[in-house]
């Protein structure tokens, strides 16, 4: 099953989903706008406890534009449309997602799952939101995006435990020391919002269908 959600006026996301037990799987594909990178697929892992808390895990990986188009137009049913079948197309969301993909000109820039990631943990977010949330990452530099997007997520939508994977391009993701130019800054705020959105849209949705 299919469904098509826009989280914000800057993005637009397609999601599958599919339940096992206590937890919901999302497949979403982000776009938010950049002269090079515009698509991001970012699977979720949505966690329930039985009181009804929610955790999330997050990987978010950059797509190329020919993978985004046949992944966007696997719901058409129009075989010309696209030279990838539907399997096809998520046979290969899911190699781009691991970092693992059958072409070698793909945009993934040798990246794989986990190259940056942080754990965010909000022993006390039903009390207050300006609890310092501890993380731990992955990268070698100080400056691990995910550390800094997963804490500010975590923070903003109350969650107790957020692991915020990220394989991004690396000329879209700051050196250590260096200023990322403006379109590129403003890009990772969008992508940032962009999962914030996602990510509300699927706690109002678990929401709806527990009542």
């Amino acid at each position: 099953m299919t469904d098509t959600a826009q989280p914000s006026d800057a993005s637009s996301a397609q999601s599958a989903a599919a339940h096992t037990g206590t937890q919901l799987i999302t497949n979403h594909i982000l776009t938010i706008p950049h002269p090079q990178y515009t698509h991001f697929l970012t699977q979720i892992v949505h966690l329930r406890t039985a009181s009804g808390q929610s955790s999330f895990f997050v990987h978010c990986s950059h797509l190329t534009p020919t993978l985004a188009r046949s992944l966007l137009s696997a719901s058409t049913p129009n075989p010309e449309a696209d030279s990838l079948t539907a399997e096809d197309a998520e046979l290969e969301a899911a190699l781009a997602a691991a970092g693992r993909t059958s072409t070698s000109s793909t945009s993934m820039h040798s990246t794989s799952l986990a190259t940056d990631f942080a754990l965010a943990i909000n022993p006390t977010h039903h009390t207050s939101t300006s609890i310092e949330i501890l993380t731990s990452t992955t990268s070698a530099s100080t400056s691990s995006l995910a550390t800094s997007i997963s804490k500010r997520l975590s923070a903003k939508l109350s969650l107790p435990h957020l692991l915020l994977s990220l394989s991004l391009p690396p000329t879209l993701t700051p050196a250590p020391g260096s200023i990322s130019s403006q379109q590129d800054s403003h890009a990772l705020l969008l992508l940032e919002k962009a999962l914030r959105d996602t990510l509300q849209l699927t706690l109002h949705s678990s929401s709806s269908s527990q009542t």
